[in-house]
């Protein structure tokens, strides 16, 4: 998958091409230890936001996964507040309204979405091309090999690939079948180099 030139994804995400997903704020000093240039940060209030925000100014990008993020409205206004208080570089979310406030914002914005069978998959293609994100992250992650030719015929946008990544291998694999990128809450994994 290439990176659209319109893309606000940082371009050293994808030479590096494994995202950390933070289960809490306490990850955060060992993500800083491997110098990468984004983050997602899932859980936590809008405490952790400001705690989290303040130590990574100019390390790395945060995105937030705005759905579980208490503490903040999940609207257009706790995104601009998020933006303008905080910094944040943009969000992950399964809800379109998210996506497009996000994307009015000029924030980066992750439409996520589960390929649970073939009816879940062709939704998440109709909100794709129809929200347009700079990027969409697919979960289970281990599933990117077996629909490899559908993502690239369906997919114009990176695919970052989530859940049930558990060995450097499996990032290998999911990676070779067409993913641009990687998350994995195992800091265990976080060392990765393509």
């Amino acid at each position: 998958m290439t990176v659209s030139p319109l893309s606000k994804l940082p371009p050293a995400l994808f030479e590096r091409r494994i995202i950390p997903a933070m289960r809490s704020p306490g990850d955060l000093p060992r993500v800083l230890e491997f110098g990468l240039p984004a983050a997602i940060m899932l859980k936590g209030d809008i405490f952790d936001i400001e705690r989290v925000l303040n130590q990574v100014r100019g390390k790395l990008a945060i995105l937030l996964h705005i759905d579980l993020m208490e503490g903040i409205g999940r609207d257009k206004a706790g995104l601009s507040y998020l933006k303008q208080q905080f910094g944040i570089a943009g969000i992950v979310s399964t809800r379109s309204n998210l996506i497009k406030e996000a994307r009015s914002l000029d924030l980066i914005s992750i439409l996520r979405f589960f390929v649970l069978d073939s009816a879940a998959y062709t939704t998440g293609i109709h909100l794709l091309n129809s929200l347009q994100p700079d990027a969409v992250e697919m979960l289970p992650g281990v599933a990117v090999p077996y629909i490899k030719d559908r993502l690239a015929e369906d997919v114009k946008l990176p695919v970052i690939a989530s859940g049930l990544i558990q060995t450097v291998q499996t990032i290998r694999e999911v990676l070779a079948a067409g993913a641009a990128a990687v998350s994995t809450s195992r800091p265990e994994l976080w060392h990765f180099q393509p």
